[in-house]
């Protein structure tokens, strides 16, 4: 049977119109009531990578979810938001009220859950990343008796990408996911790490926040671009591959894709993909979308690896001139690899696995790829300086490029 998977034009972070289109799409998918029953505990999982303004566009902005609340308030009252964010160690609280998502569970009703007050379910079987002997997902997950996934579209350092199934990884609490990157540093086991969660998940369904994106060095220091999209369907191995086809990657090559298939989570292909909505699915690529400047490093082949890794690397590196001495990198450094020197905060080389975590959870924007003479042939583009910012420009609301 195919997979269905809408793709919605929507302008604006508008409440009432997120909240019109995303109707209009569960119409499109055969109504809300094909997917979810009268009277269940909905959990709704947004993106909360850290503790910034929705207009960063880091996060699932906060008027989205609004929109999303109110649409499934028609079949149920027991609606709540939960997460486990990436810069909890700085404070659970500031990254909920700073990202906007706490202002919107009060206005709409819905209870806020934090993931780390609900204890761990260890799972030990049905792994498909052998590295990894027991997965520790948060308690209140299971006790929902349905998941969303809100995801962000950006691009990630690690992976490539993240959308609907990585969205999933803020269902471990705290530092339990340091961890994980500890024991997966190569995209393809990390892939594995995602397909093992959503298998025991089970996630019901996903809504993506595509109205704007991250490109380039997401997931958090990238630029926004005005993508006005919103796309959904309850395969979220399909929702994967259509979001991987509009910001010009090849499903068949991403590793979470193609873990999450293997093990029958869903349709990666689009022959077995009905792309419904406002347009075909060629209509909404977007061929000039930025792709992380270590993107093709991530494609090398795991078993060729340990064999290039000494002269084909790309390292975190930290800017003094921009670093505030937060110490947040140090914090979420799986490897142990960054540490104080005097009055800095330095990425020790031969210890760092290129997990990019550091780089993923920088406030500021201080940490920038380094790469070896080799990987910046490949990559062709010329080393990043010290002292070289990335763009921070906001293309702001109406303005700027756009696909639709």
């Amino acid at each position: 049977m195919k997979s269905k998977v809408a793709i919605l034009k929507c302008k604006d972070y508008n409440a009432d119109k997120i909240h019109a289109v995303l109707e209009r799409g569960f119409d499109i998918l055969g109504g809300i009531d094909s997917f979810f029953k009268k009277g269940e505990k909905i959990l709704l999982k947004p993106n909360m990578l850290s503790a910034k303004k929705p207009e960063t566009g880091i996060t699932t902005h906060p008027e989205f979810l609004r929109a999303c609340i109110r649409c499934f308030k028609k079949n149920s009252d027991a609606i709540a938001v939960g997460d486990s964010p990436g810069g909890a160690v700085s404070g659970v609280e500031r990254v909920w009220q700073e990202t906007g998502i706490s202002g919107s569970c009060e206005k709409e009703g819905a209870n806020k859950i934090v993931f780390e007050k609900y204890g761990s379910k260890i799972i030990q079987s049905n792994l498909r990343n052998k590295r990894i002997k027991s997965l520790e997902i948060s308690n209140a997950v299971f006790e929902a008796d349905a998941l969303i996934s809100l995801p962000k579209m950006k691009t990630h350092t690690l992976m490539l990408f993240t959308g609907a199934i990585k969205n999933l990884y803020g269902c471990i609490s705290g530092l339990r996911k340091a961890h994980y990157h500890f024991l997966s540093t190569h995209p393809d086991d990390f892939g594995e790490v995602l397909a093992d969660i959503a298998f025991h998940i089970k996630p019901r369904f996903a809504i993506v926040d595509a109205i704007t994106s991250m490109e380039g060095e997401g997931p958090l220091a990238g630029s926004i671009r005005k993508t006005g999209l919103i796309i959904m369907g309850n395969d979220l191995v399909a929702v994967d591959a259509v979001i991987a086809y509009i910001m010009g990657f090849d499903p068949q090559r991403d590793p979470t894709i193609r873990a999450a298939e293997k093990i029958k989570l869903g349709n990666s292909r689009f022959a077995e993909i009905d792309v419904l909505g406002d347009g075909k699915m060629e209509d909404f690529r977007i061929s000039d979308f930025k792709k992380p400047s270590n993107w093709k490093i991530k494609m090398v082949p795991r078993f060729l690896g340990p064999m290039i890794r000494k002269i084909f690397w790309a390292k975190p590196k930290i800017d003094d001139d921009i670093c505030t001495r937060c110490q947040l990198c140090l914090k979420s450094c799986p490897a142990s690899a960054i540490f104080r020197e005097d009055n800095r905060v330095v990425v020790r080389k031969d210890y760092c696995i290129e997990c990019m975590c550091c780089h993923e959870m920088c406030p500021d924007k201080a940490i920038f790829i380094e790469y070896s003479w080799l990987a910046d042939m490949v990559t062709r583009r010329s080393s990043t300086r010290r002292g070289e910012r990335r763009n921070e420009d906001v293309v702001k609301l109406g303005e700027g490029s756009t696909n639709s």
